[in-house]
């Protein structure tokens, strides 16, 4: 009895008590990123908002190489603490993995404010300031953040990982200009096949006045004169009729026979030549259509033409503007770099164990990425398939997702 009294009397554990060291260890030991999903839940039960769990959570999440993953706590923390340099750099990272480039851009800016020792986010800060540098009117940068990397752009060029960021940058932006050039190089012979389709027949050299015209096209000519005959037809058609209508109405329905049969012998003539035009008339009509579709077929490499240095026109504008496929990297942690295996193309089946993989094989990936909202990751497996071989049918297809990105990035 008296022990049962002891426990009565004994104070219930606070209802929410903060998340406690047991958690923070279980988020940070975890041995895979589900685990780590699992243990920041628990200790949220607790504390929903407890700045120890999430940063443990994002610190986990990089070093197991799924920076990704920590997106929304990214967010959670950068609401909650915004000087906070691991929250705000790991989510420009995972909003430039997105396409999400001003975002990104704004973010990486307040990392690298607050910690500008970390490389990772100087890799990135190195990659904006060349972007910025080199293509400022497309440059998706914020002015604020343009303002930032300005005025501190002595002091963070020199630090680690800056330079790297600006080189890689660099290349990327030397290779969209390649693939500007590769396409202007397609851009030339379509105009100069329009130019010769359209250049005028030159008319023959005549002497004096009696110079001869220009040539007539065969099918406008056959055109012309189907047409003339049509019109011909119809007007004895219409004769026909006028002549029948003269006829019936001169003869009064108490003519002798004679009158009665004169009479129904010119109607009869004018009836048989009305039959006649009106086999003419649809004769010189089917001839009207022959020559419009010998027209239309002798127009069709000139419609060809102009579609195709339309079509490449187009293609050159957005490849022009598009964003360069960057490289982007987490923060660090603790000063050590850890590598986004959710970025990279793991081994596909059928491949062979460390052997690269096929395009084919790069489409499904690209595809799985666009379909998981992640199509920065996807434009970079796209633009590799393109540039390994432009005429196969995965760079077809590859070329298709690319511009439906496009169309969907563009405002």
């Amino acid at each position: 009895m008296g022990l049962c009294l002891c426990l009565e009397a004994a104070e219930p554990a606070p209802a929410s008590a903060p998340a406690g060291k047991a958690d923070i260890e279980a988020i940070s030991e975890a041995k895979d990123i589900a685990a780590a999903t699992g243990a920041l839940a628990e200790a949220q039960k607790l504390d929903p908002d407890n700045p120890k769990a999430l940063d443990a959570y994002l610190r986990r999440a990089i070093a197991l190489g799924r920076p990704q993953k920590a997106f929304a706590a990214a967010e959670q923390l950068a609401r909650l603490q915004g000087e906070n340099a691991l929250a705000q750099g790991l989510l420009g990272y995972c909003l430039a993995m997105r396409g999400s480039f001003m975002e990104a851009s704004a973010a990486t800016v307040k990392a690298a404010a607050v910690a500008p020792e970390n490389s990772g986010v100087m890799f990135n800060i190195g990659v904006l300031t060349k972007w910025r540098e080199v293509d400022p009117t497309h440059a998706m940068i914020p002015p604020a953040a343009v303002d930032t990397l300005h005025s501190n752009l002595a002091r963070w060029s020199s630090r680690s990982g800056f330079s790297e960021g600006s080189d890689s940058a660099d290349k990327a932006l030397a290779q969209r200009a390649v693939r500007v050039e590769q396409v202007r190089q397609r851009l030339e012979p379509a105009q100069k096949k329009v130019e010769e389709l359209t250049k005028p027949i030159p008319a023959p050299a005549g002497r004096g006045r009696k110079a001869k015209a220009a040539p007539v096209d065969p099918a406008e000519a056959l055109k012309a004169k189907a047409q003339k005959e049509k019109q011909a037809a119809e007007k004895q058609m219409a004769a026909a009729v006028a002549a029948i209508q003269k006829i019936r109405a001169s003869t009064p329905n108490n003519a002798d026979k004679k009158t009665v049969d004169k009479a129904v012998t010119a109607i009869a003539k004018n009836q048989q030549a009305y039959v006649q035009a009106q086999v003419t008339r649809a004769e010189a009509i089917r001839r009207v259509k022959a020559a419009e579709e010998a027209i239309a077929t002798k127009d069709a490499p000139l419609k060809n033409a102009k579609a195709a240095v339309e079509s490449i026109q187009k293609e050159m504008d957005r490849v022009a503007t598009a964003t360069p496929l960057f490289d982007w990297r987490p923060p660090t942690i603790d000063g050590q770099a850890f590598v986004d295996k959710d970025s990279r193309l793991a081994p596909v089946a059928g491949d062979g164990e460390g052997a690269p993989a096929s395009d084919a094989s790069k489409l499904e990936v690209a595809k799985a990425l666009i379909q998981n909202n992640r199509p920065q990751p996807a434009i970079k497996i796209l633009g590799e398939i393109i540039d390994h071989d432009p005429n196969s049918d995965a760079a077809k297809e590859a070329q298709k997702l690319m511009d439906q990105i496009a169309k969907q990035r563009s405002p």
